[in-house]
């Protein structure tokens, strides 16, 4: 909305802007620190396995 120059955020484009921050958020967390978690556990648990299994 402009009123004299002025550019006036209506509450639903803020809304919007919380949205996008929210995604963007979840996206990091499930892309960039959920796999390097799991892929770690699997490789300490494999490499445990590998341990237990040769004694």
């Amino acid at each position: 909305m402009f009123t004299d120059g002025i550019i006036i955020e209506s509450p639903i484009s803020q809304a919007s802007i919380d949205e996008e921050r929210r995604c963007i958020t979840l996206l990091i967390i499930f892309v960039h620190i959920i796999p390097p978690v799991i892929s770690g556990c699997a490789v300490a648990y494999y490499t445990y396995w590998l341990s237990k299994r040769n004694k």
